[in-house]
């Protein structure tokens, strides 16, 4: 346990965190939580400090102090789709004068509770935002409530914390910041969960001195929405959605247009604190930098080798973004095992269009020709297939080790600095009951495919390029802390993989006469199972991204999916590695088409991609990219 005033990291592993999750502070955070949670419970938002404390005061105003130095930083002139460099100085200015400034609060705790405070606000070097840093301000006030200085509760959530997000909403906006792990329509909110949480307590057990609280599905009247957005935080971070996303609501947040078919707020609430604990607070990528001192304590044991390099400044600017949505790993389409079973008890429908209307269809159970796997498992039996799916956890270590364990090719491929986030337990399979045949995609097998092979000749099996700054990657850390000894020939570190599915009973046959029937697949099927499924990424240290996915759909008539691996390395080079699989139920071969496309920033350039913002464009820059080369296949079953 650390007996340092400045609070520091202390999770570099599943051990720790697993030993952070049983710990007394774990407990006591979320017992924070639940307290904040109950004391907003029938209440709206205050419009001033009544009632409270010369210590709420004293918070308010430093956040008030924070919202008016953002006038002080206006943003920078430059072409970047996320995030203006002017944040940076903001937080650089917010970091000197936060020890001072917390004096006011604690002379004794004032650089540990001005650890919490900023990092509260946002990344400064990946200029985002999400819903760890949010994580970080309910420590600073759990940090504060622990001192003794602050019982009310009530005034914390009521009038704290809405001051708060006045201030990461302003920053938001101003600076553009970029949502660290949203998915877009796939998330309640690109950078929020606890003003849904606090702000459906606020609608729980109204008492009948107050105006009657509306139903969960009223949110999605704007002008209601509009209307209590002031006193409710639940109504106010909605007004935010309906203020940043156009279209339908049903289209644009699929997934808070289910929460309106809840029956009651109690249940809403009680659906989101588990969302908490569950996505954020157990999530490693998010608790890996949660900050720890005398009030937040560690209370395992860290070995001098894990401190040493978690303190270490190049461990910290090397660090992936961590702070993702907690709606990052629920399922679009699904049974009940997915996420939003999970915590709110429900099954999502799929969401699909028909004749211009967002229509959704029946998955609740089986059909005469499909039904929705069992939980745990999550996917769909459809007219002799199986696809199926699985998203978990990031991989640690020891469960990559554990892979590698009796597989001689993977112990011999996979000998380099895996990427930053790997999840090798993934997949996403397709099996063809009658014959056995799986075709599949996963993290391992793929990386498997990333060295760089070459003839007899010498001709390598793809285009090779030199990175700006490769010979300073090679001194990264690989996975497990051992430093690279020489340069790779074989290994060019942009993690491309020329995989295209691991198949398993069955061989390729190259075709020519075969082909995705493309006009099939505009017509507007209702789509009976869905999912997107990260394999893993890697942001080349801060120079681009790296990231291999499989996106596939289901209809009645068909299935389809999309495996790209998608590099973009800065002002350098842009690739797009894709295999489409189609299959028509019925027929008896699936179709497997191949297609590399690649160029550098000067070909790009002269194809229209004229500027940064247009460059981080992957759908349109994808259409542009010239085919190198293309390959059709068919398997057989």
């Amino acid at each position: 346990m650390s007996t340092d005033s400045v609070p520091r990291r202390r999770i570099s592993n599943q051990v720790h965190l697993q030993a952070f999750l049983k710990s007394e502070t774990c407990d006591g955070l979320v017992a924070f939580l639940e307290n904040l949670n109950a004391a907003a419970i029938g209440k709206r938002n205050w419009k001033g400090s009544e009632n409270g404390c010369p210590e709420v005061a004293e918070m308010c105003k430093l956040l008030e102090r924070a919202l008016d130095r953002i006038s002080d930083f206006p943003p920078v002139k430059e072409n970047a789709r996320f995030g203006n460099s002017a944040f940076r100085s903001w937080l650089d200015a917010i970091k000197t004068s936060s020890v001072d400034e917390m004096e006011v609060l604690s002379g004794e705790h004032k650089e540990e509770l001005a650890g919490y405070w900023w990092n509260s606000f946002g990344n400064g070097k990946r200029l985002d935002f999400g819903t760890g840093h949010e994580a970080s301000f309910l420590v600073w006030l759990y940090a504060v409530f622990k001192m003794g200085h602050c019982s009310n509760l009530e005034a914390m959530v009521l009038y704290v914390f809405p001051k708060y997000l006045k201030v990461v909403r302003k920053l938001q906006a101003v600076y553009r910041l970029e949502p660290a792990g949203s998915h877009g329509v796939w998330s309640f909110d690109d950078f929020h969960l606890l003003p849904f949480l606090f702000g459906s307590a606020q609608f729980c057990q109204v008492p009948t001195s107050e105006a009657i609280a509306p139903s969960p599905k009223s949110a999605q009247d704007f002008s209601l929405v509009e209307q209590l957005a002031e006193n409710n935080m639940y109504m106010d971070a909605m007004y935010q959605v309906y203020k940043v996303k156009k279209a339908n609501f049903p289209e644009h947040s699929p997934l808070l247009c289910d929460l309106g078919k809840i029956r009651s707020w109690e249940e809403i609430n009680r659906g989101l604190v588990l969302m908490f604990k569950g996505e954020v607070l157990e999530k490693f990528p998010v608790a890996q930098h949660f900050l720890f001192g005398s009030l937040f304590p560690c209370t395992w044991e860290v070995s001098a080798e894990d401190i040493a390099a978690l303190d270490s400044p190049q461990v910290e600017q090397d660090a992936k973004p961590v702070y993702k949505s907690p709606f990052t790993d629920i399922k679009h389409q699904g049974g009940g095992g997915d996420m939003f079973a999970k915590y709110f008890g429900i099954t999502r429908k799929p969401m699909y269009k028909d004749g211009g209307k967002t229509v959704s269809g029946n998955t609740s159970g089986a059909t005469e020709d499909h039904a929705l796997l069992s939980p745990p498992r999550t996917g769909i039996k459809i007219k002799g297939w199986v696809v199926e799916t699985k998203k978990t956890h990031i991989s640690s270590d020891h469960e990559i080790e554990a892979a590698k364990q009796g597989n001689e090719h993977m112990t011999s491929e996979l000998d380099f600095p895996l990427p930053e986030m790997l999840f090798g337990k993934n997949f996403a399979r397709f099996t063809h009951v009658s014959s056995g045949m799986t075709l599949e995609f996963n993290a391992l097998d793929a990386l498997c495919e990333c060295k760089i092979k070459t003839t007899s000749d010498g001709e390598a099996c793809r285009n090779v390029f030199k990175l700006p700054n490769a010979k300073s990657w090679s001194n990264r850390k690989d996975f497990n802390g051992e430093e690279i000894k020489e340069w790779r020939s074989d290994f060019d570190w942009t993690y491309t993989s020329t995989y295209g599915g691991t198949l398993k009973g069955r061989d390729r046959v190259v075709s020519k006469e075969h082909k995705i029937d493309y006009e099939r697949l505009k017509l507007r099927e209702p789509i009976l199972f869905f999912d997107n499924v990260t394999l893993y990424e890697d942001d080349l240290f801060d120079n681009g991204e790296s990231k291999l996915s499989c996106k596939l759909r289901v209809m009645p008539s068909c299935f389809f999916a999309l495996a790209r691996m998608w590099l973009r390395v800065d002002n350098t080079y842009l690739r797009s590695f894709d295999t489409r699989i189609y299959h028509e139920f019925g027929k008896d071969f699936v179709v497997v088409e191949r297609t590399r496309k690649e160029a550098d920033m000067a070909t790009l350039r002269s194809l229209g991609c004229l500027d940064a913002k247009s460059m981080m464009d992957e759908a349109k820059v994808e259409t542009l990219l010239p085919l190198i080369h293309s390959e059709t296949e068919i398997i057989n079953v």
